[in-house]
């Protein structure tokens, strides 16, 4: 008798049937949309793609088509009461992608690179909204998809207008001293997308994690936290690039 692991039962639970097939179909579906997020493990993809094209499609591929995929699985999983382990399995991945996009962000030389492991992270926050019980789960989602794709276009838009068409995150050195505005403007962006009070990016996150402790998953919420802290870690260092007094061919020279 073949075995079959527990947790496919609970996708059962959301109407497909209790059919072999409409398991297999269920959790296919979930997985396609796991995949276009690039939630931990499906997320390969993602630093390949966002690096090999412009930074103005790399803004469509984390902001509109991420965006679209989760309220894609807002409308499916809405009202859908999740059982406590499939409960688990969402808080668990959502976990290690923040754990893992932050940490491996961190590494990275590169905007679009770094942009599409931070991606994963935030991937990971809104996959954590799916754990909420208490009817708000809809409007977290909601409101951190908006906050974060339109932080992403912005991020993109300034990232663009100082890079002169280069990837590198050195060409950010010094960049204030040249173009005030648009260093200011990226500057901002990068500090919602690490979380900081009081811009957008902070309520995003405090909605998604009021709601997850509400619910009684404190202990995952406190993990996904500290997570963000390591988050800012990167988005930090992008910012201080912004005023940094010499750019990178004057420290070379």
């Amino acid at each position: 008798m073949a075995l079959r692991p527990a947790f496919l039962g609970d996708f059962v639970q959301l109407g497909v049937g209790g059919s072999a097939q409409g398991v297999a179909a269920t959790v296919l579906i979930v997985s396609g949309f796991l995949f276009k997020a690039a939630v931990f493990p499906f997320h390969a993809w993602a630093p390949d793609a966002y690096s090999a094209v412009r930074v103005h499609v790399t803004a469509f591929l984390a902001a509109l088509v991420k965006g679209a995929v989760i309220l894609g699985l807002v409308r499916i999983l809405s009202t859908a009461p999740l059982s406590s382990t499939m409960v688990s399995i969402i808080a668990t991945l959502g976990v290690i992608s923040i754990l893992f996009g932050n940490t491996t962000a961190i590494r990275q030389t590169t905007f679009k690179r770094m942009l599409a492991y931070s991606s994963i992270a935030h991937a990971g926050y809104m996959m954590f909204a799916f754990v909420d019980t208490t009817g708000g789960r809809v409007s977290d989602l909601l409101w951190y998809v908006v906050i974060y794709a339109l932080t992403v276009i912005v991020a993109c838009a300034s990232f663009q207008a100082l890079s002169r068409g280069e990837d590198d995150l050195h060409t950010l050195d010094g960049a204030f001293q040249s173009r005030p505005v648009a260093a200011l403007i990226f500057g901002l962006a990068m500090l919602s997308l690490a979380g900081l009070p009081p811009l957008p990016g902070f309520f995003a996150k405090l909605f998604v994690f009021r709601s997850a402790i509400a619910s009684g998953y404190l202990v995952p919420a406190i993990v996904a936290f500290v997570g963000s802290f390591i988050g800012a870690i990167f988005y930090l260092a992008i910012f201080y690039r912004l005023f940094a007094t010499q750019r990178a061919e004057e420290k070379v020279a």
